[in-house]
């Protein structure tokens, strides 16, 4: 899957992110994410990124400080050179796994020998006969981006996640909270 466009936004009347995903070949994958699966996630997938960033990098590094400083560079880079203005067009002729978004219940995430990672999603409930659900791999830039506009959408959920996310990085300012309303930010 050739991954066109991708789009994170929080949707206040659902409490919940809506990940549009549009590929090369009019393709549409959507799904929700809801506050306590980004919770469980979102520290799951820094770290797992964090580890799969820092064993592609030529001079690896074992201490934590490092990773963390590689980290935050490739981040960095891969933000500066993505384009998050260029508005999300849903205008998908295809949907694989339905029109209907993915309610996800499991995330699978497997680094891959080539430095990429696969990541799963699955919508499993007790009275399906037959889970939906796709994988998709991220290189490094892509992960980045994804990253990028998951802390944004988590930002302007307001479920205070990031700071148990992340220890390290510092607290938003108690005046410096995004609106609900904000701008969407999208990734092509």
């Amino acid at each position: 899957m050739n991954i066109h466009q991708l789009s994170l936004t929080y949707q206040v009347e659902q409490d919940r992110i809506l990940v549009q995903i549009s590929t090369h070949t009019g393709e549409a994958l959507r799904l929700w994410l809801t506050r306590r699966m980004v919770a469980t996630l979102f520290p799951h997938l820094n770290r797992v990124a964090t580890n799969v960033e820092t064993s592609n990098a030529q001079l690896a590094t074992q201490d934590d400080m490092g990773k963390k400083m590689l980290m935050e560079f490739k981040k960095h880079e891969s933000i500066t050179q993505a384009d998050f203005k260029t508005p999300f067009k849903p205008d998908a002729v295809v949907f694989p796994i339905g029109a209907e978004p993915l309610l996800v219940t499991t995330v699978n995430l497997t680094p891959t020998a080539n430095g990429e990672l696969r990541i799963g999603f699955e919508e499993k409930f007790a009275d399906t006969v037959k889970p939906r659900g796709f994988q998709l791999t991220m290189a490094s830039p892509l992960l980045h981006s994804f990253m990028h506009l998951l802390e944004s959408a988590i930002k302007i959920s307001e479920w205070g996640l990031l700071a148990s996310a992340t220890p390290d990085t510092p607290a938003d300012e108690p005046g410096d909270k995004p609106k609900a309303s904000g701008p969407t930010r999208y990734l092509n």
